[in-house]
């Protein structure tokens, strides 16, 4: 994919989900006291994953591999500039759900189960704060939604390449 692809998904993105400079800064800033929790966070979403049916068999035998891709993949997201190369990371991200046949349906609620167990941490995080409350929960919605939307998009590309090479074994309907 062009650099330039890249860049008009990353406007988009940071248009739609409010990924600011000063959101960026938010979660730059909140890199220390996070990442110890990011463990915990990992392990809130694949537990929940084992225990829907359908995902159960595309975990089976690779939870040490994926667990590691996304703690890494939740720490990118505090560190990262929001600009094309991080755009360029989790557009891969979209096609190896593709790859393995991931339904879209797990990409979105993965999303939700992330928010639900790092939100209270982010939180947490601000000591009672309620303004600090607020922004780091605007920084981190704003990052989810970016990833989701990059995610998103490529997982639409990548589907629809791979219908078009003539794969008969897609996602397809859930």
């Amino acid at each position: 994919m062009t650099g330039t692809l890249f860049d008009d998904i990353c406007s988009k993105a940071r248009a739609f989900a409010g990924v600011t400079p000063e959101r960026e800064k938010v979660l730059h800033d909140l890199v220390p006291a996070v990442l110890p929790h990011l463990d915990v966070v990992t392990n809130h979403f694949y537990t929940h994953l084992q225990n829907i049916p359908r995902a159960a068999p595309l975990l089976e035998g690779r939870l040490p591999t994926l667990r590691r891709a996304h703690r890494a993949a939740l720490e990118d997201m505090f560190r990262s500039a929001y600009d094309a190369a991080y755009v360029g990371r989790l557009y891969r991200i979209g096609q190896a759900h593709v790859r393995a046949h991931l339904p879209i349906e797990f990409m979105v609620g993965g999303s939700t189960t992330v928010a639900e167990s790092l939100v209270p941490v982010v939180v947490d995080l601000c000591d009672g704060d309620a303004g600090r409350e607020r922004i780091a929960y605007e920084a981190v919605n704003a990052a989810l939604g970016f990833g989701l939307m990059v995610m998103l998009e490529s997982y639409q590309i990548s589907n629809l390449l791979e219908v078009q090479a003539g794969s008969t074994h897609g996602p397809g309907p859930s």
